[in-house]
């Protein structure tokens, strides 16, 4: 037989394991909508990690339920297909940031568009699976065409950079703002207002729509790739299930600092990779087995989450300047970078032969002493006075002395050229006894 796969046994877990799973998530979903979360406010950390180990505890739980009941090979299963799908979830994270950030979605509304859309996810998911489920039960094939998928994926995460939201050009929210009027403000925590007598969408129902088409895109990575670790439909829901419920409190969490893992989205592309890899080599009889498969994603995430906080990510921030309203002026800096050059010109004048503006004059000129990559970081200056030399700089025009006196009424430009942050350049003109920033 040229392909082989693991013996199917995608709908035969306990009845009593369905409806008793079933229960529990309800009876949470309803106590934390219904109790904990019935009114709109902002998600602390606190709040968010109490919920995070909630169900972190309660999948621990679970597994330990599924090992007993199914056996080793069904627990490992679990355990491994939870690992993914909450990996694969984090993704999620770095997308919502994005939305929330775009549409300004107040901090106290942004739990409820979170539970809705998610609540939406679990229903969909499950559809999903038992399709697939159906799918690879009738055409044992189509696992092969789902591994070759994840290897296409993993390798295209790899050269994906932050992704661009621009949910204008989404074609589902072109359609629902085709057939459903929506508002362009909020209206508490509401859906759907009244205007005119009219009902409408409000601008929170927009979002709701984006992050569920969000969860849709990201369910046709991740739902292939549990198929790799198992199919049975009980233990490929149940894990997607409590990585999804899992998922809102780690945003609360984890919004702060996930950009700082900036070595996670080559984690989670090796890990796609990996799974589509184990799918396919099955045309050849090679089979890994499931703790194998659960040692690379814990080594794989790990590796990534280490390797961020060994080797941070250097983030870029233009050099600003802010203009104290004194003669001599003060600049105040801000932003990343070494200081490599400043240069303080006389204003500009017009070339009348040529019609295009010429630099007149350097009046002041400083550089660090050790040369071009050899200066203070920004931040670290903080402030510099016309013609007083910071430590670690040296004057080189004028060669002597003090630099002349700024006069009144006169336009002048400034020159921070930082090595590695963009530079900030800018015009100022002397009014009284006073420095004024102006834009030309």
């Amino acid at each position: 037989m040229l392909f082989y796969f693991p013996p199917m046994d995608i709908f035969s877990s306990s009845t009593w394991l369905w409806i008793g799973f079933s229960a529990l998530i309800l009876f949470m979903l309803s106590l934390d909508l219904g109790l904990f979360n019935r009114k709109a406010h902002t998600i602390h950390h606190r709040e968010a990690a109490v919920w995070s180990a909630v169900w972190v505890t309660l999948a621990a739980v679970f597994a330990g339920i599924v090992f007993w009941s199914q056996g080793q090979q069904r627990g490992l299963e679990f355990v491994t297909g939870y690992l993914i799908e909450l990996s694969l979830s984090v993704d999620n994270l770095f997308v919502f940031i994005l939305i929330f950030s775009y549409f300004k979605v107040p901090a106290r509304y942004q739990h409820r568009v979170l539970f809705w859309g998610l609540l939406g996810a679990l229903v969909f998911r499950l559809t999903m699976i038992f399709l697939g489920a159906t799918l690879i039960t009738h055409f044992q094939w189509i696992l092969y065409v789902f591994g070759a998928f994840l290897v296409y994926t993993g390798l295209s995460m790899f050269r994906e950079d932050d992704k661009d939201i621009q949910p204008e050009k989404n074609p589902i929210v072109r359609l629902v703002t085709r057939y459903v009027r929506i508002t362009r403000n909020y209206d508490e925590d509401r859906f759907f207002t009244r205007i005119d007598g009219r009902k409408v969408g409000t601008l929170l129902l927009l979002v709701l729509v984006i992050v569920e088409v969000t969860d849709v895109v990201f369910a046709v990575d991740s739902i292939p790739a549990i198929f790799a670790v198992t199919t049975n439909a009980f233990i490929v829901y149940t894990s997607n299930v409590f990585a999804i419920l899992g998922l809102r409190s780690m945003y609360f969490l984890l919004a702060g600092v996930l950009n700082k893992f900036h070595y996670l989205r080559m984690g989670l592309a090796t890990v796609l990779t990996f799974i589509g890899v184990k799918m396919l080599i099955v045309i050849g009889g090679i089979h890994i087995p499931i703790w194998i498969s659960l040692l690379v994603v814990l080594a794989v995430l790990s590796a990534s989450v280490l390797a961020s906080i060994i080797w941070p990510k250097v983030i870029v921030v233009a050099t600003k300047v802010k203009l104290e309203g004194v003669n001599p002026p003060v600049f105040n800096l801000s932003g990343t970078g070494m200081l490599a050059h400043l240069v303080i010109y006389a204003a500009k004048d017009t070339d009348t032969e040529n019609g295009q503006e010429v630099i007149c004059e350097a009046l002041w000129e400083i550089e660090p002493t050790a040369g071009y990559a050899g200066g203070r970081r920004v931040e670290e200056i903080g402030a510099v006075q016309y013609g007083i030399v910071p430590a670690g700089y040296k004057q080189i025009h004028p060669r002597n002395g003090l630099p002349r006196p700024l006069e009144k009424g006169h336009k002048y430009e400034y020159w921070f050229d930082t090595a590695d942050a963009p530079h900030a350049r800018n015009y100022f003109v002397i009014r009284g006894q006073r420095a004024v920033e102006v834009f030309d």
